[in-house]
């Protein structure tokens, strides 16, 4: 855990940090998950995909902006804003500062915020990505919610992006249990994995995905068919 104190950080502050070489030890190699207090992380996307940080086991988030700034850094090593948007960069001094705001839907004074910024190439600097959450006051548990949904009254929790793209590639030569079934096992099945976040939540979950798919690349009347026997097979 980088910081458990509530602050603000400043984008100079988070600059330095962010590119500034660091232990493996401070660098997190899995993702932080049901984090319900005032905390910050360093996380490694080379090992925790950036997409994956908003399925995190609290629930749903509301996202509310992603505001980039420019900065070059100098060559004493001090940063300078060249501009307050994102600006054209062409040079290896020049690099894009990105925060992205969410906050918990059921919990609305509970946000999370990333930090991270990229070079002229678009990669992101030393891989690293500071995560924030943060309660508006005092910290307090949160309860999670079933799926909108759901009929079992299970608490929800999102699959991660990176778990889904694996989801969607067994889709393309398996029907939707088997995907499911190679998927969880692909990923270490649900006794070596941190949370259900982890894993596919079922076939209903590869059915959705199927139907996705189709909506994209079928015609009105294709489409239709293609919905009612997926719905036919489901039921």
């Amino acid at each position: 855990m980088f910081s458990t104190k509530k602050r603000r950080f400043e984008a100079v502050e988070v600059l330095d940090i962010l590119s500034t070489d660091r232990d493996k030890e401070m660098k997190c190699r899995h993702q932080p998950t049901r984090v319900q207090r005032n905390a910050a992380f360093l996380i490694d996307v080379r090992f925790v995909p950036l997409d994956d940080l908003s399925a995190d086991g609290n629930g749903t988030y509301i996202y509310t902006g992603r505001p980039t700034q420019t900065f070059r850094k100098k060559a004493n090593g001090d940063w300078k804003k060249r501009c307050s948007k994102r600006a054209d960069i062409d040079k290896e001094s020049d690099f894009h500062f990105i925060r992205e705001y969410r906050h918990l839907k059921e919990s609305p004074d509970f946000h999370q915020t990333l930090y991270y910024a990229r070079d002229k190439r678009g990669e992101i600097v030393n891989n690293l990505v500071l995560l924030q959450y943060q309660f508006d006051g005092a910290e307090h548990s949160i309860k999670a919610f079933p799926h909108g949904n759901s009929k079992s009254g299970k608490s929800f929790t999102r699959t991660k992006p990176s778990v889904k793209r694996v989801l969607d590639e067994n889709l393309k030569t398996l029907s939707a249990s088997e995907a499911v079934a190679k998927t969880r096992k692909d990923l270490g099945g649900p006794f070596k994995t941190l949370s259900d976040a982890d894993i596919p939540r079922g076939r209903a979950q590869a059915y959705d995905m199927k139907r996705e798919r189709s909506n994209t690349t079928c015609s009105k009347p294709q489409r239709k068919q293609v919905n009612e026997m997926t719905t036919r097979t489901f039921i």
